[in-house]
C-alpha cells in the first residue's frame, strides 16, 4: 500500500498520527510541526486544493473546531481572535503535550458533534 493509499484509506489525521516522521521529519516538536505541516498543506494548495484534499484538511480541523476548543476554555467565540491552537499552547507545558492535548479536544469535538452533519458531511451549525 503506498502512503497515498493509506491517507486515503485511514484519513489525513489518523495517517499524521501514525506515522508523524512522514509529515515532518525526526522532530521534538511534534504540535507545532503538526500546525506547521497544515498550515503549509493549506497553503501550498491554495485554489488547487480539490475537493477531496478539502475534505481531508476539514477532516483534521473541522470548520467548528475553533468555536469549540474556545467555549471549551469558558469563553465566548471570538474571543479576542484566538484560534484553537493558541488556547492549546497556552494549556499545555511542552509541544508533545500540545500535541495529545489537540488529539483530546479533537475526540471530545467528535463525540459532541457526533451524527450532527448537515449535507456535505460537515457539522451543522444550526444543530449546536
Amino acid at each position: 500500500m503506498s502512503d497515498a493509499d493509506e491517507i486515503t484509506e485511514v484519513g489525513l489525521l489518523e495517517g499524521i498520527i501514525r506515522r508523524p516522521a512522514m509529515y515532518w521529519g525526526d522532530s521534538d516538536n511534534h504540535f507545532h510541526s503538526f500546525v506547521a505541516f497544515l498550515s503549509g498543506y493549506g497553503l501550498g494548495q491554495g485554489d488547487h486544493l480539490d475537493e477531496e484534499a478539502r475534505q481531508q484538511l476539514d477532516d483534521v480541523i473541522p470548520p467548528r473546531f475553533h468555536e469549540f476548543v474556545t467555549e471549551y476554555y469558558g469563553h465566548k467565540f471570538p474571543h479576542g481572535g484566538y484560534g484553537w491552537t493558541t488556547f492549546i499552547e497556552e494549556n499545555s507545558n511542552s509541544d508533545q503535550e500540545a500535541l495529545s492535548l489537540f488529539l483530546k479536544l479533537r475526540r471530545l469535538y467528535d463525540e459532541q458533534n457526533e451524527g450532527e452533519q448537515d449535507d456535505a458531511g460537515k457539522p451543522d451549525p444550526a444543530a449546536s
